[in-house]
């Protein structure tokens, strides 16, 4: 008796506290469509209006404005070219930059992140997927343009930063 009362108090107080687990899913709205491309290299790329349209995107049932890109468990900012008259069609494109799959999931796997073996490359593939999809909200991530030209009135910083490695790829 006494161990049914304390498995119910178990029970009960642990149900108030219970989380459910991250999966790295949740960025996916289950409502909208989306189509995969891959990436093997990092960079900026470009896709055209007749891109979708070869991909048999439905593209009159949206605007420029509601197109969204995911890679990497999260939205991507991009560019959208419009010619100047805020509709989507022939000639227009799509700019956003895009990370090649290397070792940012892999570390997952270890019980310190910071020991991964080559956090340059991917355990598994060296290719990620990253998602066409649209919605009905116009506030989507968008770079903008900064129009500030005088660059006189900027103080130039001393140093520049950068990430330098070696990787030995033979052994």
């Amino acid at each position: 008796m006494i161990k049914k009362i304390l498995l119910s108090w178990f029970i009960l107080s642990n149900a108030w506290t219970a989380t459910s687990q991250i999966y790295g899913n949740e960025w996916i709205n289950y409502s909208q469509k989306y189509y995969s491309f891959k990436i093997s290299a990092t960079g900026i790329y470009r896709i055209n209006y007749s891109d979708l349209e070869a991909a048999s995107i439905p593209l009159n049932t949206f605007t420029h404005q509601n197109i969204q890109i995911f890679g990497r468990e999260k939205e991507v900012p991009l560019w959208v070219e419009t010619n100047g008259d805020n509709s989507f069609d022939n000639g227009d494109y799509i700019l956003f930059y895009a990370d090649k799959n290397d070792g940012w999931i892999d570390s997952l796997l270890y019980v310190e992140p910071e020991k991964i073996g080559n956090p340059g490359y991917n355990l598994y593939n060296d290719t990620i997927n990253y998602y066409f999809t649209w919605n009905s909200s116009t506030s989507n991530l968008r770079f903008t343009e900064e129009p500030d030209l005088n660059y006189a009135a900027y103080t130039p910083a001393p140093y520049v930063w950068e990430d330098f490695s070696v990787s030995y790829t033979n052994t």
